[in-house]
């Protein structure tokens, strides 16, 4: 099974727009790098984000790309317990992303990594993702990451 991390793409300020919906360059990015992972033979089932504008915006133009659907689920808000995202991450068997906020993506990837106290074993970028995999015992490994600023504009 892979897992797909993505942090959401970069939102407008509040004070510009209370919900924070995506901005212009935050668009750019997520399109991007969701074309790139596409055109890798990146695909998934589904695509879960937190329900906030700006992650469901980030999950839709993935799935638009790399197949499946956007899905709300619970638990992916940025200050929500890990555990619950851990339990039901563990039931899936089918190649799933999660569009998310910061820190609650970086502390899921930690702890699926085993990092041990507060490392951050990867650094996320707005728009960016990371691909972990869970071999047959049950162990996570980072296989790649891609972000925005790597790619050609």
């Amino acid at each position: 099974m892979r897992l797909y991390l993505m942090q959401h793409g970069e939102a407008v300020d509040k004070a510009v727009d209370a919900e924070r919906p995506l901005s212009a360059k935050g668009r750019h990015d997520v399109e991007r790098i969701a074309a790139f992972v596409a055109g890798a033979g990146v695909h998934v089932s589904q695509v879960w984000h937190s329900g906030k504008t700006r992650a469901r915006q980030s999950a839709v133009i993935l799935a638009d790309q790399v197949g499946g659907k956007a899905v709300e689920i619970e638990g992916l808000r940025p200050d929500d317990d890990i555990a619950i995202l851990l339990k039901r991450v563990d039931r899936e068997h089918g190649d799933i992303a999660i569009a998310g906020h910061l820190p609650h993506l970086s502390l899921l990837a930690a702890k699926l990594l085993g990092a041990k106290g507060d490392l951050e074993p990867v650094r996320f970028q707005r728009g960016g993702i990371a691909a972990l995999e869970r071999a047959d015992d049950g162990a996570w490994q980072l296989c790649w990451m891609i972000t925005p600023d790597l790619l050609l504009h």
